[in-house]
């Protein structure tokens, strides 16, 4: 995660440091970091984990950035824009499990946007995320809650045929929770 200018060190020294020792994709909080690093020669995978402006959603699918998407309206709007520049737009679907910032609040909102995918032809459901809140404390009660209701919104995934890459782990369950790394850590 090398957004906030890699949290004061350097966003495109961090990137490519990580990208060196082995990190796969990149995360940013939005499309103007995105743009940032596409446009120093960044070719990796980036994620953008905040709400997307619809402003900025030509550039999103124009620069291959993995927006986040936590309604169906985004995700109309990413298939619009995406059909009509002819190209596929991979996004990471968010579940809040207790950030309480953004995301699907429940397994049954987020069920609806999946079973918009099939009249989605040029997106491509690449990720499925949430954010823990506390993972750093010493309790990991709030923690442990929070990855049992991320299996829920898995579950809604898994049983409509998806496959999407998981990940939940931040900083903090990167070092106290290994069951819940899933297929992918966001150090930061």
């Amino acid at each position: 995660v090398v957004k906030a200018n890699a949290y004061g060190h350097g966003m495109e020294q961090v990137a490519k440091a990580a990208l060196d020792h082995g990190a796969a994709m990149l995360g940013v909080a939005f499309c103007d970091e995105g743009l940032r690093l596409r446009q120093a020669g960044f070719t990796a995978p980036i994620l953008l984990f905040g709400a997307l402006e619809a402003e900025n959603a030509d550039a999103v699918i124009e620069y291959d950035l993995q927006p986040t998407v936590f309604d169906t309206d985004t995700l109309l709007l990413l298939q619009e824009r995406a059909k009509r520049q002819g190209k596929t737009c991979r996004v990471h679907m968010k579940a809040d499990t207790g950030m309480r910032r953004i995301g699907f609040v429940s397994p049954a909102a987020f069920a609806e946007a999946l079973d918009l995918l099939p009249a989605c032809p040029n997106i491509a459901f690449a990720g499925l995320f949430t954010h823990f809140a506390v993972s750093e404390w010493e309790d990991q009660s709030f923690t442990l809650q929070q990855g049992e209701r991320f299996r829920a919104f898995i579950e809604a995934a898994h049983n409509r045929g998806h496959r999407p890459l998981l990940h939940a782990a931040n900083s903090g369950a990167i070092l106290n929770q290994p069951a819940l790394q899933f297929d992918m850590v966001r150090g930061g």
